[in-house]
């Protein structure tokens, strides 16, 4: 379970609904659900990722602290330990989350997918696709290290 300490107290995160709608609100884009921006911000190793796992993650608090606290406390860990265990943290937090597991399977089995070679590609064709093989095998890197 994921644990973040503001204010000299432990608050807990949890992913459901208001965390859903808290992401799809501020983080969700056109083609991209809140959740899965903030699960792949996170597998690409983006710090802002982490502000909004929390950002969501602790709306279920009654006295959920403010962004500006949340920041604060995530500087203090940055500080102590580096990016590496919030990262891990939430990561887990959304990958094994009952509410969400289902779909991060389903990113981990696409990215997981090797990218289909056209017979007769352009060279721009084939740019993005080894551009694409790149992402891939950066994006399987990472969540071999955020699932260790």
């Amino acid at each position: 379970m994921a644990f973040l300490t503001i204010d000299e107290k432990e608050f807990h995160g949890k992913i459901n609904f208001s965390a859903s709608d808290r992401a799809d609100e501020k983080y969700g884009t056109k083609d991209t659900d809140g959740l899965t921006a903030i699960y792949l911000g996170l597998l690409q190793g983006e710090n802002k990722s982490i502000r909004s796992f929390w950002d969501c993650a602790l709306l279920h608090h009654d006295n959920k602290p403010s962004i500006k606290k949340i920041e604060k406390a995530l500087d203090d860990r940055i500080e102590e330990d580096g990016t590496e265990p919030l990262f891990k943290q939430a990561f887990s937090a959304l990958d094994k989350s009952g509410f969400f597991s289902e779909r991060a399977k389903m990113i981990a089995d696409n990215m997981m997918k090797e990218p289909k070679v056209i017979d007769k590609e352009t060279d721009e064709q084939k740019k993005e696709r080894l551009d694409q093989e790149e992402m891939t095998a950066y994006m399987k890197q990472r969540y071999e290290k955020l699932t260790e």
